[in-house]
């Protein structure tokens, strides 16, 4: 889940539980108070709102009083009437003449006929009442048996002979007590902790955890430490975030290690460059030198000195050459023109050029081509050439058998075009397999010296075949042999 998703959620979510919160909140308090309020009808109602509770009551009163009034001196229909207004928590007193008798309750007395009458000459005395729908109720409050009392009087005719009183006991109001406010406001405060936690939890997790962790990421990087890993699983934008600083760290700390390693490389180069054309330059100095000093004091030995002087010269510009051909391949610069190439084809004018380069050098060359007429191959035919010249020039340096024999093999191999080279010289220990296509390496420092050569040749072997895509390896035997094999793909 997207992190603007999770987001959206959640603001959604908790403002569902903050009107949640505020509804249940409001609605249990409104419904805990109407509930007591029903029970205590008349404590929590006005007189008004009395009236209008027993209105059918006094509507049916008036029916019958217009076209029945012999029936308001029933005893049976004064309990109908009573029966009506118990709902209310109420009873009624029927008073005839000066004669009182209450319907609906089993408590009545004397004392609370006195109580009416005193209620009567207390309070309607001030005309207290109440109109509704065109009627008028004289009301009145009073105290019997230490209760408290609502009444409504019904007046039937102006000689106040037949009067009905509806009497409703009064009790104390519903209100919710501060304990109760304080458990129901606990109650509330615990649900919404309870479902709003796990958000926060959430939220706090994916947001606040990882971007803590990139604070301390941008602080590492600032003093320049980048040893170190980022992770997260989240799918979300701040873990694509986290992932973004890892692949910086790392292409960070991948190119400050490629540098100082391009450094370490150039003074090596430096070092080795150095060495490499001070020595022939030193022999060239010292025979001019013998020239000059006389030493060279017949022609014969003076034409020997510069034959010398001429071979050296010939070995620094190969030196310079193969210097600046690396160089190019290092830097991307050199051109390659790669076409498709007659494999049969290209094996026989490479032949010829091999016969040329070791006559007279007393090395046997078998060749072989394994490969059937009309497969070709995707390269730059001249560089290929160059690869092979370098790794059969290589192998002339370090050939110490009395008969010097290379193998040369064409051959195809899962749509690879694969040249094998292999030579009975020296060997090569196996720990130093992978470094000889280095620059400047060398298995022997000192007979290196003296057999010559840049020490480039491998290096710019590698160089060719790897701008084809393809692999150059070595495997050798100590003593007995070594072979160079590399393979480039077919496109």
């Amino acid at each position: 889940m997207s992190l603007r998703l999770k987001l959206i959620l959640t603001y959604v979510i908790m403002l569902i539980i903050t009107v949640g919160i505020v509804v249940l909140f409001g609605v249990g308090i409104i419904t805990y108070t109407m509930g007591q309020a029903v029970k205590s009808f008349i404590g929590d109602q006005s007189e008004e709102s009395a009236v209008s509770r027993v209105i059918d009551v006094v509507v049916d009163l008036r029916y019958n009083q217009k076209y029945s009034p012999e029936t308001l001196l029933d005893h049976s229909f004064a309990e109908q009437i009573a029966e009506q207004i118990k709902v209310f928590d109420g009873f009624l007193v029927v008073k005839n003449d000066r004669q009182y008798k209450a319907f609906g309750t089993a408590y009545a007395d004397e004392s609370l006929y006195r109580k009416l009458k005193a209620s009567q000459d207390e309070d309607y005395s001030k005309e207290n009442g109440i109109s509704a729908n065109g009627m008028h109720l004289n009301t009145g409050k009073f105290v019997w048996n230490n209760e408290q009392y609502f009444l409504l009087k019904y007046d039937f005719n102006d000689a106040d002979i037949l009067n009905y009183y509806f009497v409703f006991k009064i009790k104390q109001s519903g209100n919710i007590t501060g304990r109760q406010k304080n458990i129901l406001f606990t109650g509330l405060i615990l649900l919404a902790a309870i479902i709003i936690g796990p958000l926060l939890l959430i939220i706090t997790k994916d947001i606040v955890v990882p971007l803590r962790k990139l604070d301390k990421c941008a602080q590492e990087i600032a003093r320049g430490n980048l040893d170190f890993h980022l992770q997260s699983k989240s799918n979300n934008e701040i873990g694509s975030v986290i992932r973004s600083y890892e692949k910086m760290r790392f292409e960070l700390k991948k190119s400050i290690t490629s540098q100082l390693e391009m450094e370490e490389n150039r003074k090596q180069l430096f070092s080795n460059i150095t060495h490499d054309l001070k020595t022939p330059i030193t022999s060239i100095k010292g025979y001019i030198q013998g020239i000059r000093d006389g030493v060279a004091n017949d022609p014969e030995k003076v034409s020997k000195y510069l034959d010398v002087i001429y071979t050296k010269t010939i070995d620094m510009n190969a030196m310079i050459d193969d210097l600046f051909l690396f160089s190019k391949l290092d830097l991307g610069k050199e051109p390659f023109n790669k076409d498709y190439i007659d494999i049969d084809e290209f094996y026989n004018n490479s032949m010829q050029e091999l016969h040329l380069e070791l006559d007279g050098k007393g090395v046997e060359l078998v060749a072989e081509c394994r490969i059937p007429q009309g497969f070709k191959v995707l390269m730059d035919s001249q560089k290929i050439k160059r690869v092979i010249l370098n790794i059969i020039s290589n192998s002339l340096k370090f050939m110490d058998k009395e008969t010097k024999l290379i193998s040369l093999v064409f051959e195809e191999s899962s749509g690879y075009f694969v040249v094998k080279i292999k030579d009975n010289g020296i060997g090569i220990n196996q720990n130093e397999l992978e470094k000889i296509f280095d620059r400047f390496y060398r298995t022997d420092p000192s007979r290196n010296r003296n057999t010559g050569g840049s020490g480039l040749g491998l290096a710019i072997a590698r160089q060719i075949i790897e701008q084809h895509n393809g692999i150059i390896q070595a495997d050798s035997i100590k003593g007995q042999w070594t072979e160079i094999s590399f393979k480039i793909p077919q496109e």
